[in-house]
């Protein structure tokens, strides 16, 4: 089927079938719609009535022969004829719906006949197109050229969906588990109490840990969120040692002098070689939590060499290794650091449990402390300062005696129980102390005699947001001013106590706490400048090694706080370094608001 136009096409359009003209229709005229036929009439003289009747019976002949053709099943052939056919039938209608006839006699002639020969055509020819149409209803029609195309006639009546072949899961990652094979070994009783004998036994009995098999490649690691903003201090902490150029050996030995122990990581394996014992079980814990690191992203932690300090005050003093002394600057991580030291602060032993003063694991207290927070509700808590703590490591700590807490079986000392005041005091002893997430984690508003050092996460907390700061020269005066300024001010007291537990819940999570040990030592790896190797004095240690060798709660608190497979997800992405303003403008907000705190105190004791 044709389309033809003329300079009027928007007025009328003229149809063809098999290349013969068989129907023009043409714009109303002013004085209302004429017989087509009459106007051909009256217009045409040289040729006369019957020539027309017989050419139009003629064409319609033809017409009805190619239908014909077309319902034998000439193919695609005859589809086409029969969809021209159609469309003419379509034209043989006026815009208003009336259709064309030949007016004048109502008796039988030629061209009556031809006309209800056309008619009988149209109609057949509708009923064959459309069985033909409902057959190819996915064929669409553009144009003739388009119409005769083999391609359009072989189209599927109903496209096959072909189902996506399912991606197989990731098989599932080997469990862990604690299995010994031997009872530990048996305590000297000549070893001071204070001193872990597990990992000594473990290191003495030197037996092989089990050869597991290479993990697994990681699958690629999607679009991890970014890690809280405390991770960016691990820039900071590092930054000395590159802006020297890099960890050189002679650097490393040089933190030897005060390290408990030295720990070597070479292909996914770690290696210990203890340099002096550390208090209770510190350096025993510390160790744990980096054998939990290796198992939970297996592979992944670079090689490394390193010495720790478990001892509490930072001691690498940062006005001696200015200038040309820097390449001497020894790296030594430890639990805290302060603004006159270069110490390399990493997580403190106590998030994988505190035996000795029967503190769990923190990803079991931190579930505690939650719990604790709702047995009381802020406005019915005592509305009072509260405190507890080591008398040992300060004077000003008289309210808790240790010693008799442990002969009590620390039953005053669960810690979730402890959140039933509005106000709690955090205070330093002999360093920093890990009493400050435990008192943090409280909905309290935590009272923060202003400190000294700070640990790996606690260099974002703001002042009023997360904290009230309690001037250290006069502690008391400040403390009765921070719990009168609380009572009266509810709403606010309770809100900085609510985001301080926020952020311990939400942004000090063992799942944070791995991830900032990974980073952390992984940017400490990227600094070395020599190869690591095993130290001849050290000794392969694994979960299994020190698990078997410990007893009671040091037992209980590995058990507990195992990691108990890896983890494919990956860690949280590291955020950069602060910029020059950015760590400026740090620092600035912290002072304003503890000047702004000043500013109240002076006017309170004014009136």
């Amino acid at each position: 089927m044709s389309e033809s136009k003329d300079s009027n096409a928007s007025s009328y359009r003229g149809f063809v079938v098999q290349g013969l003209p068989f129907l023009s229709v043409r714009p109303r005229p002013p004085g209302g719609l004429q017989n087509p036929y009459q106007e051909q009439k009256a217009n045409s003289t040289s040729q006369p009535e019957a020539d027309l009747a017989e050419e139009a019976t003629a064409n319609n002949a033809r017409t009805a022969s190619t239908i014909e053709k077309a319902e034998e099943g000439e193919g695609g052939a005859g589809g086409r004829r029969v969809g021209g056919a159609a469309m003419a039938s379509a034209a043989a209608v006026f815009p208003d719906g009336r259709r064309w006839c030949k007016g004048g006699s109502s008796s039988s002639s030629p061209v009556t006949t031809a006309i209800f020969l056309f008619f009988f055509v149209v109609v057949v020819g509708v009923l064959v197109s459309a069985r033909w149409i409902t057959t190819t209803s996915h064929l669409s029609i553009t144009n003739l050229d388009e119409w005769r195309t083999k391609t359009a006639i072989l189209t599927s009546t109903q496209a096959t969906s072909i189902p996506a072949t399912p991606t197989a899961p990731p098989p599932p990652r080997r469990a862990y588990s604690i299995s010994c094979s031997s009872p530990p070994l048996r305590r000297d009783p000549a070893v001071p109490k204070n001193i872990s004998q597990t990992l000594y036994l473990a290191l003495s009995s030197r037996p092989a840990c089990a050869r597991v098999p290479e993990p697994q490649p990681l699958p690629p690691t999607t679009t991890n969120s970014s890690c809280p903003a405390y991770f960016r201090f691990i820039h900071e902490d590092l930054h000395p040692w590159r802006a020297a150029g890099g960890i050189t050996r002679r650097m490393l030995e040089r933190a030897r002098d005060t390290a408990n122990f030295r720990l070597v990581v070479l292909r996914g394996r770690a290696y210990v070689e203890r340099i002096a014992p550390a208090f209770q079980t510190r350096d025993l814990f510390t160790i744990w939590g980096i054998l939990q690191l290796l198992r939970r992203y297996p592979g992944r932690v670079p090689d490394l060499d390193l010495m720790f300090d478990c001892v509490d005050w930072p001691v690498v003093q940062a006005d001696r290794y200015q200038g040309e002394n820097a390449t001497a600057m020894p790296p030594l991580f430890r639990y805290c650091g302060d603004d006159e030291t270069l110490d390399v602060v990493f997580p403190d032993w106590s998030f994988w449990g505190w035996p000795e003063i029967n503190i769990k694991p923190w990803d079991a207290l931190q579930k505690d402390l939650d719990i604790g927070n709702k047995r009381v509700k802020w406005v019915d808590r005592e509305p009072y300062a509260y405190w507890k703590g080591n008398p040992d490591v300060a004077t000003k700590r008289k309210e808790l005696d240790w010693i008799k807490e442990s002969k009590a079986g620390y039953k005053q000392s669960d810690l979730a129980s402890q959140c039933t005041h509005r106000y709690k005091i955090y205070i330093e002893g002999s360093a920093w102390s890990v009493s400050e997430k435990y008192i943090l984690a409280c909905n309290s508003m935590t009272l923060v005699v202003t400190p000294k050092y700070y640990d790996f996460f606690s260099r974002v907390l703001m002042p009023t947001q997360h904290y009230w700061p309690v001037r250290d020269d006069n502690k008391c005066s400040s403390i009765k001013h921070a719990v009168d300024w609380g009572n009266s001010n509810k709403k606010k007291a309770q809100k900085i106590g609510k985001q301080a537990s926020n952020f311990i819940q939400q942004e000090l999570s063992m799942d944070y706490i791995y991830d900032y040990m990974f980073h952390l030592l992984t940017e400490y790896a990227k600094l070395l400048r020599f190869k690591p190797t095993k130290p001849p004095e050290a000794i392969e240690i694994c979960p299994e090694l020190l698990a078997c060798q410990a007893i009671g709660r040091e037992r209980k608190f590995m058990e507990d706080s195992m990691v108990k497979s890896a983890n494919d997800a990956g860690p949280c992405d590291l955020p950069p370094p602060f910029s020059p303003e950015e760590f400026k403008e740090l620092q600035q907000r912290k002072e304003k608001s503890m000047k702004q705190v000043e500013t109240w105190q002076q006017k309170a004791s004014q009136t």
